[in-house]
């Protein structure tokens, strides 16, 4: 073998390792670029479903200790289906979503009829079923916003 036969077998198999070693670290980067997209994509659905249990708590705390008509719990109907369409996803909030979009249309089947009339003791127990949905809701509103949380820490 001659001296320029043994440079380009040299030459050929350094060139070799290196393209090995730049496929193996180009994977890598994919790899961890694939994994950092979807963690941010997951952060960016906690992030809108924490801003609408948000929303739903501000509404609850507007509604406590007040007996509502259907037109009163107009937004929260709203934000029940925004929910909704995050709880038909899967994800890892599925079950506390399912269980918020449950809990709000038991809350919303307890609204006042519009004209409010009738027995003072009928529209009390009415008041007191809707009061007793809405604190079921809010806590399970905060239940979900906790978990939230705790999904966020590193």
């Amino acid at each position: 073998m001659n001296l320029t036969t043994t440079a380009a077998i040299c030459s050929s198999t350094g060139v070799l390792a290196a393209a090995v070693v730049t496929l193996r670290h180009n994977r890598r980067v994919f790899a961890w670029n694939r994994r950092n997209r979807l963690t941010d994509d997951a952060a960016k659905d906690l992030d809108d479903v924490d801003r609408y249990l948000k929303d739903v708590h501000e509404l609850l705390c507007r509604f406590a200790q007040k007996p509502s008509t259907a037109a009163d719990l107009g937004p929260l109907r709203t934000l029940r289906h925004v929910i909704e369409g995050y709880a038909g996803r899967p994800g890892v909030l599925r079950t506390e979503l399912q269980d918020i979009v449950a809990r709000c249309d038991a809350y919303l089947g307890t609204a006042l009829k519009s004209p409010v009339s009738g027995p003072r003791s009928d529209l009390m127990v009415a008041a007191m079923e809707q009061e007793q949905a809405r604190t079921r809701l809010a806590a399970s509103v905060s239940g979900a916003q906790q978990r939230v949380r705790t999904l966020r820490r590193p």
